[in-house]
């Protein structure tokens, strides 16, 4: 499976900026997500083939400058 990620842009907000994240799989399984670019561009995290029927992103830090965080895209793209 595949993950691509980007740092929300969208409100005109440069002082968001997500350090680190992890995602979780329905079965409790995670992989964590690195640094995400700050200018918006995608950060793709790759990792071996699950089934899952949910996935949470979760935010787990930020920089000291981050007022809000959020994220402009959040896509999945499932193995073949």
């Amino acid at each position: 499976m595949l993950l691509r990620v980007s740092v929300s842009h969208t409100c005109h907000r440069i002082n968001s900026h997500i350090t680190a994240g992890l995602l979780t799989f329905d079965d409790g399984s995670t992989v964590d997500v690195p640094s995400l670019a700050n200018d918006g561009s995608a950060v793709i995290v790759t990792f071996p083939t699950r089934n899952s029927k949910t996935l949470l992103f979760t935010i787990i830090n930020v920089s000291s400058f981050t007022q809000h965080a959020g994220l402009a895209e959040f896509a999945v793209f499932g193995s073949r």
